[in-house]
């Protein structure tokens, strides 16, 4: 059985909840929503924290990262950047992104699963690598 992981709700969260949750079934939307709110601890948590459909879904969240071709996973890396700037100040951007992506680069591995580690980890820790050094 997975730990359990202490998150706040991010924004998502909530807009899930406001939009989908009259349609899901409680116990579905107990676990999408728990799930969603999981984005927020990525690269603090460990495949044993999470379920195997927690970690597909936490790797696939993380997709981008493992672009294989640079402007590709620039832009995507940019387009991020210009939503967060609708919520927090640059400077707030700035720190929480070298933030992540350090936190990212500090573990053993990117991706929780076994399946998108073998498939996307080099292409992924190559691509944040290059992100990390524009800061």
């Amino acid at each position: 059985m997975p730990r359990r992981t202490r998150v706040r709700c991010p924004l998502s969260a909530a807009l899930f909840e406001m939009s989908c949750s009259s349609r899901i079934a409680f116990d579905s939307r107990v676990r999408i929503r728990r799930m969603i709110m999981l984005t927020e601890q990525h690269g603090k948590l460990k495949r044993e924290d999470v379920s195997d459909a927690e970690a597909l879904f936490l790797d696939c969240d993380l997709a981008t990262f493992a672009e294989p071709r640079w402007a590709v996973a620039l832009e995507t890396d940019r387009a991020v950047v210009r939503e967060l700037l609708h919520v927090y100040t640059p400077m707030q951007v700035t720190a929480g992104r070298k933030a992540f992506i350090g936190g990212l680069l500090a573990n053993d591995r990117i991706y929780l699963s076994r399946h998108f580690e073998a498939l996307w980890e080099a292409q992924a820790r190559a691509n944040i690598s290059r992100l990390r050094e524009m800061f």
